[in-house]
C-alpha cells in the first residue's frame, strides 16, 4: 500500500473507531462522522474530552498533510469496504480498480485534449467516476445518478474529500433527466424489471431486462457524436427481447467496441463481464472491435492496454470522418 494512502487510512480509521467506541456508532456511520470533521473541522459534542483532544489532533494531523486525490480514493476505498463488511453489505456494489482503470484509459483515450461532462447512471459510492476523473489531464464536470441515500451520501463526501464537484441526481436510474453530456458510464445490475410499470417504450414491448432500458433511456442525455461505455454481462445479447433492443437502438445509435474480461475474476458459474462502447450517431453501420483481454497479471495487462489505446484510437477517428 502506497504510504500516503496507508496514512489517510490510519487516521481516518482511528477517528471513526472513536466515535464506534464513544457513540456507539456503526462504522458506516461513524465514516460520515469523520468525513465531516476533515472538512469543517466539527466534533461532536456528545464525546468525552478525551476523545475530542484524540480528534483533534488527528484533524491537525489532515490538515497538515498533503494527499493527492487518488491517494485519497484509494484510502476511502478500504474504508467504505471496513464499512460494508461490518453491516454485511455486498462489496459489488463497488467496481474493482482494474476496470476503474480501464474506463479511464478509454476515455482519456477518446478525449486527449478537451474538457468533458460525464454521467455514471448507477453511481453507487462514486468510485468508478473519481478513478476516472483523477486521471483526466482535463477539466471534467461530474454528474451521478443514485437513488440509494447512504451510498448518495458516501458520494458526496468522497467527492468532498478530493475536492471534486459532483452533482448527483437522487433518483431511480430510469427516471428523466435533462442534463446532456459527452459521455454517459455505467456498471449496470443485471436483473428484470417486473410488469405493470409506468414506462415508455420498449417497455411497452416486453422489453424487461434493466440494461437494455437503461441504455435506450440516456441516450436522450447524450450529446451528438457523445459516448455511452456500460460494464455488462457476457450474455448481455443474448436476453430476452434482444431484437428489439438493438432494433431502438440502431436508430439512435452504434455500437463501436467490446471488451471481454478474463474470466478469471469472477466466481465460477458467473457469466462474466464485458466493457461494450457505444456512439451516438445516425445511419452509421460499422464493424465492432473486439478485445480480449486473457488476465489481469502485470506482464498480460500492460499488453491488453497497449491494444486497448490502438483500438480506441481506431474508435476515436471515426469521428473525425
Amino acid at each position: 500500500m502506497n504510504e500516503k494512502v496507508e496514512l489517510f487510512f490510519d487516521l481516518f480509521d482511528e477517528a471513526a473507531l472513536l466515535h464506534y467506541k464513544h457513540l456507539g456508532l456503526r462504522y458506516l456511520d461513524a465514516l460520515f462522522k469523520v468525513g465531516e470533521g476533515v472538512l469543517t473541522g466539527n466534533i461532536d459534542s456528545r464525546l468525552p474530552d478525551e476523545a475530542v483532544e484524540k480528534l483533534e489532533t488527528i484533524y491537525g494531523d489532515f490538515e497538515g498533510s498533503v494527499f493527492y486525490n487518488e491517494e485519497v480514493r484509494l484510502a476511502l476505498e478500504l474504508l467504505i469496504v471496513k464499512a460494508f463488511k461490518d453491516q454485511n453489505l455486498p462489496l459489488d456494489l463497488m467496481t474493482p480498480d482494474t476496470i476503474n482503470y480501464l474506463f479511464s484509459k478509454i476515455i482519456t483515450t477518446l478525449f486527449p485534449t478537451r474538457a468533458i461532462s460525464i454521467l455514471d447512471t448507477a453511481l453507487g459510492t462514486g468510485n468508478m467516476l473519481t478513478t476516472i476523473h483523477n486521471n483526466f489531464l482535463n477539466h471534467s464536470t461530474l454528474i451521478g445518478i443514485e437513488k440509494d441515500e447512504t451510498l448518495v451520501r458516501l458520494a458526496q463526501m468522497g467527492a468532498s474529500l478530493q475536492a471534486s464537484e459532483l452533482l448527483i441526481y437522487c433518483q431511480d436510474a430510469l427516471q428523466t433527466l435533462y442534463e446532456e453530456v459527452d459521455i454517459i458510464i455505467g456498471d449496470l445490475d443485471a436483473y428484470y424489471l417486473k410488469e405493470g410499470l409506468d414506462l415508455e417504450e420498449p417497455y411497452l414491448e416486453g422489453v424487461r431486462y434493466f440494461p437494455y432500458l437503461v441504455i435506450l433511456k440516456r441516450i436522450a442525455n447524450l450529446k451528438a457524436g457523445g459516448y455511452f461505455i456500460y460494464l455488462v454481462n457476457n450474455d448481455f445479447f443474448s436476453q430476452p427481447k434482444s431484437e428489439i433492443f438493438k432494433a431502438y437502438l440502431e436508430k439512435e445509435a452504434m455500437l463501436s467496441g467490446l471488451i471481454v474480461l478474463p474470466k478469471t475474476i469472477f466466481q465460477e458459474g458467473h457469466p462474466g463481464r464485458s466493457i461494450i462502447i457505444g456512439k451516438k450517431t445516425r445511419g452509421v453501420v460499422r464493424d465492432i472491435s473486439i478485445l480480449e483481454i486473457p488476465s489481469f497479471e502485470k506482464e498480460s495487462l500492460k499488453r491488453s492496454f497497449e491494444k486497448l489505446e490502438i483500438m480506441i484510437e481506431n474508435i476515436a477517428e471515426e469521428k473525425k470522418c
